[in-house]
């Protein structure tokens, strides 16, 4: 995958320990930008103890009430969901994120959106996303704890870190996209 750093999402998590786990794969993959949309507390011991050596990493997350805000100055964003249907659109299978990003600069901002541990992300939170991507499982349970999720996304974005080359040219932002969207819909 690229050279950029992602910026990880964790939307509404409710376990204080997933996020302390999300910010130690962070820390073991070199990325430093977390976001927390409509968190629970992420200063409680369980996030603390599970963060090990990457508590730092809680106290410069930047908090947002709401994705599209937290989203608003990213160029890309990736849905991580188990869930398909009409609405989200086709799933890209994790490993295939690395070609998809190929017409991604190297300047731009990619946000990695991460859901609920209880039911994921909404089917708007999804729409809000440049592109949705499921991790394939070969369980009847199909999903993930919130913080495996960030581990195996991050790992796969870090094993195939240096296998896209990037072009170099600037992307509108989420903020931009929806000016565009708000002008096509009025014409």
């Amino acid at each position: 995958m690229p050279s950029l750093t992602p910026i990880v999402v964790l939307v509404e998590p409710q376990h204080p320990g997933n996020i302390g786990a999300a910010c130690r794969a962070m820390a073991n993959f070199g990325a430093s930008h977390l976001r927390l949309v409509n968190s629970c507390d992420p200063f409680h011991p369980d996030a603390v103890k599970f963060s090990v050596g990457a508590r730092s990493l809680l106290g410069e997350a930047e908090h947002f009430a709401d994705l599209q805000s937290a989203l608003a100055d990213v160029h890309f964003s990736v849905a991580l969901t188990r869930r398909s249907g009409r609405l989200r659109g086709a799933l890209l299978p994790l490993e295939k994120l690395g070609q998809r990003l190929q017409s991604v600069s190297e300047d731009s901002r990619v946000a990695l959106v991460f859901g609920r541990e209880d039911r994921g992300l909404s089917t708007e939170e999804v729409a809000l996303c440049s592109q949705a991507v499921t991790i394939e499982t070969r369980s009847e349970i199909g999903s993930l704890n919130l913080a495996q999720a960030v581990v195996v996304t991050l790992y796969e974005w870090a094993r195939r870190h240096d296998e896209t080359a990037l072009p170099q040219r600037q992307q509108p932002t989420q903020d931009q996209f929806e000016a565009l969207f708000k002008q096509l819909d009025e014409l």
